[in-house]
């Protein structure tokens, strides 16, 4: 693909390639001395270590930088990175309205993605609704035992009701017995 190498091509390629390094470089330099924490510790029989920790960390970031720009500008020539750049820009602005007209299919994105988005979607569906039908069933389940339960705590008051009963007419009729008693012996005296 024959591709112009204008001058605004070219200042597209370095700009990405400026961005990049410039994210290389503040990723460096996020990278602080207490991200060295644990290291130190271990070093701590060595003070020439541990009393340079600011320059060690220093000299760290400017090796770590310099070896990630070094490999970075290296790919960038093997690669031919400003080429490819400027081929995809170009494809870009060739197919900015269209982007049927170069697709296989002749389809937008959507469209060719469509079938898929339904199949994900249905699949999302069955699985709700077998979460749902198992929860259905637990219920049903848990159902059955609270009414099982609650008709035995529903006999079980009413047995304590008739027992209660019961136990006002013992007491009453001991009562009765215990007042009867105590009176004819106050005759018998």
């Amino acid at each position: 693909m024959e591709v112009d190498t204008g001058e605004e091509e070219l200042m597209y390629a370095t700009e990405v390639r400026r961005r990049l390094l410039d994210l290389f470089k503040n990723m460096v330099n996020k990278i602080t001395s207490a991200n060295f924490d644990e290291i130190f510790k271990k070093f701590e029989e060595n003070d020439a270590v541990v009393t340079n920790v600011d320059q060690n960390v220093d000299t760290f970031k400017a090796n770590l930088y310099r070896n990630i720009s070094e490999n970075f500008k290296d790919m960038w020539h093997l690669q031919e990175i400003d080429l490819q750049l400027n081929a995809l820009k170009f494809c870009k602005e060739k197919c900015k309205n269209n982007t049927t007209s170069w697709r296989p299919t002749g389809q937008t994105p959507e469209a060719q993605t469509k079938y898929l988005r339904i199949h994900y979607l249905r699949k999302k569906i069955a699985f709700v609704d077998n979460a749902i039908a198992a929860q259905h069933k637990s219920f049903e389940n848990l159902s059955s035992e609270v009414l099982t339960k609650r008709s035995r705590i529903g006999a079980l008051i009413q047995r304590r009701t008739i027992l209660e009963g019961e136990m006002n007419m013992r007491m009453e009729m001991i009562d009765k017995n215990t007042a009867l008693e105590s009176s004819n012996q106050k005759d018998h005296s």
